[in-house]
């Protein structure tokens, strides 16, 4: 994402001084005073060019990232919707692996864990646990008050 922004960044600093520098020569060349061309020059010369530059650039920056950001951003809810699936007991859904980057890997990874969650429920090793959990925790509730009480004794 950072490198999108740099790029961003570098796309709409070269399209602005593009901008400014095509305005720039079509104002020395082919506009007269009276021109309104000619006022609106003299507006951003009051502004100053830096500040017409930044009022140009920033919008563009944004413009840029939103674009180049499109199809991560589309690639993202994808994976989080395999992981609401995934979330919700649904193991047969599958993630579409579509790049070779942390994307990419983390949706591999959804679709292994979802095929490992998918074997562990066919095979009951949730079940089994559950009860093996419940034998332990009633055997710990039970010799708890028992200690208590041969304690007073």
């Amino acid at each position: 994402m950072i490198m999108l922004f740099a790029l961003s960044m570098i796309l709409a600093g070269g399209v602005t001084y593009l901008i400014y520098e095509g305005l720039r020569l079509y104002y020395k060349l082919a506009v007269r005073y009276e021109d309104p061309l000619a006022q609106f020059r003299s507006m951003v010369r009051q502004i100053g060019d830096i500040n017409f530059f930044l009022i140009v650039f920033i919008p563009l920056s944004i413009m840029f990232f939103f674009f180049l950001t499109r199809p991560y951003l589309k690639y993202f809810d994808e994976i989080s919707n395999g992981i609401h699936h995934l979330a919700n007991g649904d193991f047969s859904n599958q993630v579409r692996v579509s790049s070779n980057d942390e994307f990419g890997y983390i949706a591999r990874e959804i679709n292994v864990a979802s095929e490992k969650l998918k074997e562990a429920v066919e095979r009951g090793d949730f079940a089994e646990s559950s009860k093996d959990q419940l034998i332990v925790n009633l055997a710990h509730d039970l010799r708890t008050p028992l200690t208590s009480v041969l304690g007073y004794l």
